[in-house]
C-alpha cells in the first residue's frame, strides 16, 4: 500500500476541496458537537447571521463557514493558531486574521442575543450579606 503526503505545492483548487470535506465530516451531529460544540443548525443560522448583517463575508479563499468554524474550533479546545493551521491548511496569519474578524463580528451580535435583566440578580440584592 503506497502512503500518498501532500507536497508543498498543492494547487488551490485541492485545498479548498480538503477543507470544504474537513466542513463536511464534521457536520454529522454528534460529530459537530464534539468538534465546535454546536449542532450543524445554529452553526448554519450564525453563519447566515453574520452573512446578512455583512458583519463577515465570504472571501476570495475563505468562505465564511471555515472562517466561523475555524473560530469555533480555537475558543472549544483551547487550540493554538498553530494547530489550526495544520487542520485548516492555512497559514498562521490567516487564522489570526479570521479568528480576530470573528471575534469582532460576534461581539457586534452581543446586544441584539444577549438581554441581561438586571445588573445584579435579586438573590444578591436581597441578601444583606452580599449587598448592604
Amino acid at each position: 500500500m503506497k502512503l500518498e503526503f501532500l507536497n508543498s505545492h498543492v494547487s488551490l483548487m485541492s485545498i479548498e476541496m480538503l477543507t470544504e470535506r474537513i466542513i463536511s465530516i464534521v457536520f454529522c451531529d454528534t460529530h459537530c458537537l464534539n468538534q465546535i460544540r454546536m449542532r450543524p443548525a445554529p452553526f448554519s443560522e450564525l453563519c447566515e447571521v453574520l452573512e446578512e448583517r455583512e458583519l463577515l463575508m465570504n472571501t476570495m479563499h475563505v468562505s465564511v463557514r471555515e472562517q466561523v468554524m475555524m473560530f469555533l474550533h480555537i475558543l472549544v479546545h483551547n487550540e493554538r493558531f498553530r494547530v489550526i493551521e495544520g487542520r485548516f491548511f492555512r497559514s498562521t496569519w490567516t487564522v489570526h486574521n479570521y479568528f480576530h474578524m470573528v471575534l469582532k463580528a460576534t461581539l457586534k451580535l452581543y446586544h441584539n442575543f444577549v438581554n441581561p435583566r438586571s445588573l445584579r440578580p435579586s438573590k444578591i440584592l436581597n441578601n444583606s450579606r452580599f449587598y448592604p
